[in-house]
């Protein structure tokens, strides 16, 4: 369930170099194994970032969206999630990492996958 920016204020405050950096990063992976290899790397500085604005990783999250609405297209009668290990590892990895973020964050509301 995408994010849609217009759902949401404008930011307070400042970001913190580092988190600002670490969106950006993740943000410009070209390639999903890279964007998973950025998630991952992200969850071990999780403990650095401080509290941030749910609404900065909209990006980042909405790409997250596109790859688990990809991991659950049925093929054959079973999602592509239950035959591919590589979706399933992708897959992990991002609830992994969101679910990180989603401690680390304010303004969840504008995400609606948490209520799902």
């Amino acid at each position: 369930m995408k994010i849609d920016h217009q759902n949401f204020s404008p930011c307070n405050g400042e970001l913190p170099p580092l988190c600002a950096n670490l969106i950006e990063t993740i943000k410009n992976a070209t390639t999903v194994e890279r964007f998973i290899e950025e998630l991952n790397r992200a969850r071990d500085l999780q403990a650095v970032l401080g509290k941030t604005e749910l609404s900065r990783w909209a990006d980042v999250l909405n790409r997250c969206d596109e790859i688990l609405e990809d991991a659950t297209v049925i093929q054959n009668y079973e999602m592509k999630v239950d035959k591919c290990p590589v979706t399933k590892y992708n897959t992990i990895s991002i609830l992994r990492f969101t679910g990180l973020l989603f401690d680390c964050t304010s303004t969840r509301r504008i995400y609606a996958s948490t209520d799902v």
